[in-house]
């Protein structure tokens, strides 16, 4: 069973074809996408045709626009499936198949494709139009997994405030046994005193009794000596009384240290634990604010108006501080069509050379100007030569949302000179075009040149795009200038 539409066509190479003809039968809506095969049969004098190469189908809407569709070959029928950028202007599409195989261009057959627009992106009830409900739904679960969030942070916030509890306490209970060996710390001093004391009247002793030894020198030799002794261990012992003190005072004064930073590790998980109740208490506010925005999104109902184009405002929004009912204006999709732009002939090096090839001007007329691309804009006034400067316009209008986020982006266009010196590697060769307008999404659409060194330059090169570049490649190294324009367009 068929997916799509066939546009079934026949054409002899050796009979010719008729000029193209309007397809009256070919259901094209807007929106659609490959709802549409064309395929072309070729026949040489009624027989099956030997052909070969690239089959490529061009689609020229009613805005003027062309988009290339690649097709494929089965035996001798050439076939292209019409992709959703040929549906998306109403009005009749040019189509043209051609074939191309070892530099020749053989163009198959040519129709009109008319497309219609029999359906609408709004849908009207009651003469109110209804805004999309997958948005409300959007904004529905946006606030439950807010106060999904709400709830996981007070969660998390409690049970930090419990932990930094728990720091607290052992910090408090370190201070407690820091300021008991303090206590045992002091105890010890005072027995070191103590210990200095005795050793105090012990020396005073010993110096009694070597006064004694003294006076008995004179008597008896062996009791000298054995005085001398005794008072070189009560010196000994004097040493030791010393040491003794100040080792316990060296205790008392660590212990006193330790005691003031278990203090200080103390009061900063006291401060740990007021600002975990702290945050606890703004997770709850904002779990309070969230379920108020819950709330209010029940029973909720909208209602839309149209602004006319220009108003000053694509879209605004207002809520009945009563029934907090939305209302939203939105400003139409365009406004009156204004007049072309048009710039006339070659680009000139400079205003002197344009002045002198151009004598007799008409104000608006307008011209390039510049050594390569992107040119100045220079536009006639009546007086002199006004400069316009690089063509830039303003980003338009987003269209409609359409399958992959938009059905066309605005098209725009890119001026390029390559010297052939611009062309890297050796085969395939590569060449670049920085623009900063360019992103990843950039599609060349449509490239004309304007100076060629040789037929069908383009049909030799293939376009990449990456964000800020054009990137170019080709087996056969150009040997002169390329220049011409581009246009582009996003794709997503």
């Amino acid at each position: 069973m068929a997916t799509n539409w066939r546009i079934e066509q026949a054409v002899d190479l050796a009979r010719g074809v008729q000029a193209p003809q309007v397809w009256p039968e070919a259901l094209l809506l807007t929106g659609d996408d490959q709802a549409h095969t064309w395929r072309v049969t070729v026949l040489d004098r009624g027989k099956p045709a030997q052909i070969a190469g690239t089959v490529t189908g061009y689609f020229i809407r009613a805005d003027n626009y062309m988009v290339p569709v690649e097709g494929i070959l089965e035996g001798s029928t050439a076939i292209v499936t019409l992709n959703a950028s040929c549906y998306a202007v109403e009005g009749d599409m040019d189509a043209v198949m051609q074939i191309e195989t070892d530099g020749l261009t053989l163009t198959l057959a040519a129709i009109i494709l008319p497309v219609r627009r029999l359906l609408s992106d709004s849908i009207v009830d009651n003469e109110h139009k209804i805004p999309s409900i997958a948005e409300l739904l959007a904004q529905v679960e946006a606030m439950k997994k807010a106060i999904a969030d709400a709830k996981t942070a007070t969660e998390n916030a409690e049970a930090q405030a419990a932990a930094a509890r728990s720091a607290a306490d052992k910090a408090y209970k370190a201070a407690s046994a820091a300021d008991d060996a303090a206590d045992d710390a002091i105890l010890a001093a005072g027995d070191a005193d103590d210990a200095a004391d005795a050793a105090n009247q012990a020396a005073a002793t010993a110096n009694a009794s070597a006064q004694r030894v003294e006076d008995a020198i004179n008597s008896a030799a062996d009791a000298a000596d054995a005085a001398n002794a005794a008072a070189a261990l009560v010196a000994d012992a004097i040493a030791a009384s010393e040491q003794a003190t100040q080792g316990a005072a060296a205790s008392a004064a660590a212990a006193t240290q330790a005691a003031q930073e278990a203090a200080e590790k103390a009061k900063l998980a006291e401060d740990a634990a007021q600002g975990a109740e702290a945050s606890a208490g703004e997770a709850n506010a904002a779990a309070g604010r969230a379920n108020d925005a819950a709330e209010s999104i029940e029973g909720l109902t909208i209602s839309e108006s149209v602004v006319e184009y220009g108003a000053g405002v694509e879209a605004s929004v207002t809520r009945d501080p009563e029934s907090g009912a939305l209302h939203v204006a939105i400003q139409t999709e365009r406004g009156p069509q204004g007049p072309g732009y048009t710039i006339k002939g070659e680009a000139y090096a400079t205003v002197e050379a344009l002045e002198a090839a151009v004598t007799s001007p008409v104000v608006g007329d307008q011209y390039n100007v510049g050594a390569a691309a992107p040119y100045n804009v220079y536009r006639w006034t009546g007086a002199g030569w006004e400069d316009q400067g690089k063509i830039q316009g303003p980003p338009g209008k987003d269209g409609p949302a359409g399958q992959n986020g938009r059905d066309a982006a605005a098209p725009r266009m890119l001026s390029f000179s390559l010297p052939a010196s611009g062309w890297a590697g050796s085969g395939p060769y590569t060449c670049a075009i920085s623009e900063a307008s360019v992103t990843a999404n950039t599609a060349v659409v449509e490239c004309v040149l304007t100076a060629a060194t040789r037929a069908n330059q383009l049909a030799d090169i293939d376009w990449t795009t990456s964000a800020g570049s054009i990137a170019l490649s080709t087996a056969s190294k150009p040997t002169g200038e390329l220049a011409g324009y581009m246009i582009l367009t996003e794709v997503q």
